[in-house]
């Protein structure tokens, strides 16, 4: 494994993070939201069923409405089976749904019951682990390790678009004028590792009462975009859509290049990427399918897991990971919830 170590820290800090590492009982927790959509309700318990299955436990937002209807209920139920914790976001209609499921993933730390030596990693709904190794964390060697780090492109932050509306951002290779700028990578949320207290660190913000609701984190998106984007802008994609990568790459470099964190950014490592659409590069023979899948970190999954090819896909991948145990209760989860849906 190479890791790059971009920044060390005064003796203090390295003493404060080798007590942490020392401390008994810690917990480690993979921290995922989604909003009750076709693509993430049906991967949720299995994403969390496969984070148990490498011995991580869970922490679920459920961001939004429709988490009541009985497809809904029995995604919580099965969660709560799987001993995932559990938040509930509701999120008022003039906010931008998928902007606050996306930056929810990094206030784990305000969870009741999450406690400051915890560790948490940032993952997707629809991301299957399947490289347990990778997601160790060693406190006493680094503060923060982000997997996959440079899967993007580098960025600096411009301090105005050109109407005056707020931060822009460009990528290093854009056309204009950029010299002076900090250049900052632009990490996927897929993986960020931290302990709750560092995270609590690297965000610096408080909420009222110590609560963490989706005003609160709109508050601390748009002061850092700038502006107030609609609901109809954060549906696009674009600069909005990366707002999360953008905001939380800022925040963690920018104590990095201050000496105050220690950042070890991990380079690219295979990755199942959405499968194919027509699940043509998908073996039949197990034989051969689940060398291909042992070697990879994880499984990013098809936006629409309705097609059979991709189910067919979707399974094989399963059997190559989980005992014949986990299948057949992984089978049973995705009948179950797929039966619900159509009633």
């Amino acid at each position: 494994q190479q890791f790059i170590t971009v920044a060390h820290p005064p003796q203090a800090r390295m003493a404060q993070a080798v007590a942490a590492a020392a401390a008994p009982n810690s917990s480690v927790y993979v921290v995922l939201s989604a909003t009750f959509g076709e693509q993430y309700a049906f991967y949720l318990p299995l994403t969390v069923l496969l984070w148990k299955h490498i011995g991580i436990g869970s922490i679920v937002f459920l961001v939004g409405g429709r988490w009541q209807t009985a497809a809904g209920e029995f995604i919580q139920a099965t969660l709560r089976d799987l001993g995932a914790l559990m938040a509930f976001l509701p999120v008022p209609g003039h906010i931008p749904l998928t902007i606050i499921a996306q930056h929810t993933r990094f206030y784990a730390p305000w969870v009741p019951g999450v406690a400051p030596d915890s560790v948490l990693i940032t993952s997707d709904a629809d991301i299957w682990p399947i490289s347990a190794p990778m997601y160790a964390f060693n406190a006493t060697d680094y503060d923060v390790k982000v997997l996959d780090a440079y899967a993007f492109s580098f960025f600096r932050v411009l301090p105005k678009f050109e109407g005056g509306l707020g931060r822009a951002f460009k990528t290093v290779h854009s056309k204009d004028n950029l010299t002076g700028l900090i250049i900052y990578p632009q990490f996927p949320i897929t993986n960020i590792i931290m302990r709750a207290h560092t995270w609590k660190q690297v965000l610096n913000v408080t909420f009222p009462d110590d609560t963490v609701t989706a005003t609160g984190i709109w508050d601390v998106v748009t002061d850092f975009l700038g502006f107030k984007p609609s609901v109809a802008q954060a549906s696009r994609k674009g600069p909005l859509w990366f707002s999360d990568q953008f905001y939380i790459s800022q925040k963690i470099m920018d104590l990095a290049y201050g000496h105050v964190l220690r950042a070890h950014l991990v380079p690219r490592k295979n990755k199942l990427d959405r499968l194919h659409p027509k699940g043509i590069w998908c073996p039949s023979d197990a034989k051969a399918l689940c060398p291909l899948v042992r070697r990879m970190l994880d499984s990013h999954n098809p936006r629409d897991p309705r097609p059979r090819p991709q189910q067919r896909c979707l399974l094989g991948i399963l059997r190559c990971i989980l005992s014949p145990a986990d299948m057949a209760r992984a089978d049973r989860i995705a009948q179950q919830y797929l039966a619900l849906k159509r009633g």
